[in-house]
């Protein structure tokens, strides 16, 4: 069975369980911290070494996320290594968070600037984003001094640049474009 279809059961199995137990909003903020962790070169490694037997990163994983995270999410990070699923479990995080996005309706969206906003500013731009998209966001902000001012926001695929690069970089495009009669 290929990782992806692997991955795609094993979160909805998790989004399924955390249904039912009405711990939907607590189980998403686990997953995301196991996503988070799974980006740590270390710990992937450890979960994608042939090296290590199953019992033995169990219980690294148990140390790691044992009074951090719900117990629902806990037997499944139990289950995960007893299948011997550890190596995809940056898979099923990135499923599972895409499902309960998708059932949540929530959107991701990126906001790029020059400057670190201000609290009124992020608000207001939240709340704009989420009336004209009639969805909730998650909005994670980046600072890149190279855009000079303004801003890009990026949702999900699509992206709106208002920086003052990318409006410098317009006008030299018309500048230099051939005058035409």
């Amino acid at each position: 069975m290929s990782i992806s279809k692997i991955s795609v059961r094993y979160a909805k199995a998790l989004f399924q369980a955390a249904q039912e137990a009405g711990k939907s909003d607590e189980i998403y903020h686990d997953v995301k911290l196991m996503f988070e962790t799974c980006l740590i070169p270390e710990f992937y490694f450890m979960l994608n070494t042939p090296v290590a037997k199953p019992s033995m990163k169990n219980e690294i994983i148990q140390s790691i996320f044992t009074g951090k995270v719900d117990q629902i999410s806990l037997n499944f990070l139990e289950l995960v290594t007893k299948n011997k699923r550890e190596s995809v479990l940056k898979n099923i995080a990135r499923n599972y968070l895409k499902l309960h996005q998708k059932f949540h309706n929530i959107k991701d969206v990126r906001l790029v600037t020059s400057v670190v906003f201000d609290e009124k500013t992020i608000q207001g731009i939240i709340t704009a984003v989420e009336k004209g998209l009639n969805s909730k966001i998650e909005l994670s902000k980046t600072i890149d001094t190279g855009i000079i001012g303004g801003f890009i926001l990026k949702i999900e695929n699509t992206q709106y640049d208002e920086s003052i690069s990318s409006k410098l970089l317009e006008i030299k495009r018309q500048l230099l474009e051939p005058a035409q009669s």
